[in-house]
């Protein structure tokens, strides 16, 4: 009997910059079909040819791809995709499901491998260059970013002999070529704690002790309000899993602005699946109307960008979402989702073409001032630097607080935690819009009041940041992110408290000598001082 080389079922490549290693799953593996195949007839196709066993089963297929996974037993996984790679009429690859974890049990560990690769050049490359690559590796650019054109995303053709994962190893040696990583079919986690529902009252805006919080444990919505409820001319943009818009927050003529599906590439960004409720959440967080239903947002009169966002989607897609915000004029972007939450205690780092694409909308964004991204910070109860998205020195990553001013106990924490909001954690949670009818958090109501997690803190200072963009459009990234700063509510200070994170790693929430905490940033969101500060900005 050969033993099994344990080298072989690993794969090692660069994501975010960052070395990182994959297992290879060992029954399982992913087909990507070619134009015009139907998905779901596939297996029996296959079967009936003799090309897969009867053992082989259909998994499913990653949410708008043309990718399947099947499930086969661990000592048939070669042959099978040896016999499916010659079926080249149906299909246009086949290639292993990728794992961080070891572990064979964690079920939704399964990471997949587009058909796409991002290449950062050293300099912008020329049509030699490009005609070069594509031909000796079978590849075709498909797109490019005139904001920075030394970055191209190419995809695989009938002509490759390689998977991505090897071609983007092979590249990073060409002395043109600076980066160069496979865009993977990867699950985000979003960041909502949903639990019993509390009292029907939107308490982070106005906390006058519902369900014994603190009063004024909340992010002064009120008094910036008298300033502003948000112009129609800022737009905010949420990427997330899905939007109900005949919801009546968001159904006036006008709110809505440049849907997108970033999954499908279409115009509708509608919940396509029964879990797909959290975008829906967060967008009525930031926006939704007043005087449209039960609830108003932060940012009430501002309109709303939905960009829908799988929560199995390729890593293109995932820059395309950013990218539609961009080059759609959006003013502020919030993402409520990331690498997962307490799984494995070590880096998954942002995609390097996600990173590409965040800086064109950070530096390059509302004529050159920049568009602002918060980041839920995350749920895992973990050091923010574990997550790759929420880290990334180009976003604003918010942190939780509870209705009793006091730390979220799932809130991450770390030195680029730069603000936290209020969220649920504490004796209630937060109110906001739920998909209609039965679909959603809630059976009987189009509201869920267990809202929660860093998922709701994020766009209500998103939101914030769209009150202050209303009163002074001329703010930068920079000015947005000092305003929050220094207007923020040092909650718990001078009373410090030793804490143990999910893994057992122990660490203070105190401020700093600059006045920074871990697990506060600057301290609690006031959106009536922040609006304050933006109509004399710059001081």
């Amino acid at each position: 009997m050969v033993k099994k080389s344990k080298k072989r079922d690993k794969v090692t490549f660069y994501r975010g910059g960052v070395r990182v290693t994959l297992q290879k799953a060992a029954d399982r593996f992913a087909v990507k079909l070619k134009s015009g195949e139907v998905l779901e007839r596939l297996p029996d196709r296959l079967v009936q040819n003799a090309t897969l066993p009867p053992s082989v089963r259909y998994l499913g297929r990653y949410p708008g791809q043309r990718t399947a996974i099947f499930w086969c037993p661990s000592s048939q996984r070669n042959e099978v995709m040896e016999r499916l790679r010659e079926q080249d009429d149906l299909i246009q690859y086949c290639s292993h499901v990728f794992r961080r974890s070891k572990d064979e049990a964690i079920l939704t560990d399964e990471i997949g491998l587009d058909d796409k690769l991002f290449v950062k050049f050293t300099k912008p490359p020329d049509r030699e260059n490009l005609k070069e690559i594509q031909e000796e590796y079978g590849l075709r650019a498909i797109w490019r970013f005139p904001e920075k054109p030394k970055g191209v995303v190419f995809e695989l053709t009938q002509a490759a002999t390689q998977n991505p994962l090897k071609i983007s190893n092979d590249l990073r040696k060409l002395k043109i070529c600076k980066e160069a990583e496979p865009c993977l079919i990867d699950v985000k986690s979003a960041r909502m704690l949903p639990n019993d529902p509390g009292f029907d009252s939107q308490w982070h805006l106005l906390n006058t002790g519902q369900g014994g919080g603190l009063p004024g444990a909340d992010c002064n919505a009120v008094e910036a309000w008298d300033y502003t409820w948000g112009d129609s001319d800022i737009v905010v943009a949420l990427i997330d899993d899905g939007f109900d818009l005949a919801h009546p927050d968001f159904s006036a003529q006008g709110k809505v602005v440049a849907p997108y599906d970033a999954s499908q590439r279409d115009t509708d960004p509608s919940p396509a699946e029964f879990n797909d409720n959290h975008g829906t959440s967060c967008a009525g967080v930031a926006v939704a109307s007043r005087g449209g239903g039960l609830t108003v947002g932060i940012a009430p009169d501002c309109r709303l960008m939905p960009i829908r966002h799988a929560g199995k989607l390729g890593d293109f897609e995932e820059a395309l979402a950013f990218y539609h915000a961009y080059i759609n004029s959006a003013d502020v972007i919030s993402c409520s989702w990331g690498a997962r939450d307490a799984y494995l205690n070590e880096v998954w780092p942002m995609p390097s073409l996600t990173q590409y694409v965040v800086d064109i909308c950070v530096t390059g964004g509302r004529n050159g001032r920049g568009i602002p991204i918060f980041f839920a910070a995350g749920n895992g109860d973990e050091p923010l630097e574990l997550d790759g998205y929420a880290n990334h020195p180009g976003v604003i990553a918010v942190a939780a607080c509870t209705n009793e001013d006091e730390k979220a106990w799932y809130s991450d924490y770390g030195e680029n935690v730069w603000l936290t909001a209020p969220s649920d954690g504490g004796t209630l949670g937060v109110t906001t819009t739920d998909r209609t009818g039965s679909a959603g958090y809630s059976l009987h109501s189009d509201y869920t009041e267990s809202f929660g997690g860093t998922s709701s803190a994020a766009p209500l200072v998103a939101g914030v940041a769209a009150l202050m963009l209303s009163k002074n459009p001329d703010l930068t990234v920079a000015d947005v992110k000092e305003i929050l700063k220094n207007t923020a509510v040092k909650i718990r200070q001078g009373n410090p408290q030793d804490r143990e994170d999910s893994w057992g790693n122990t660490y203070n929430d105190a401020y700093n000598g600059d006045g920074h905490s871990i697990v506060y940033g600057w301290g609690r969101v006031d959106a009536g001082a922040a609006v304050r500060a933006a109509l004399s900005w710059p001081p």
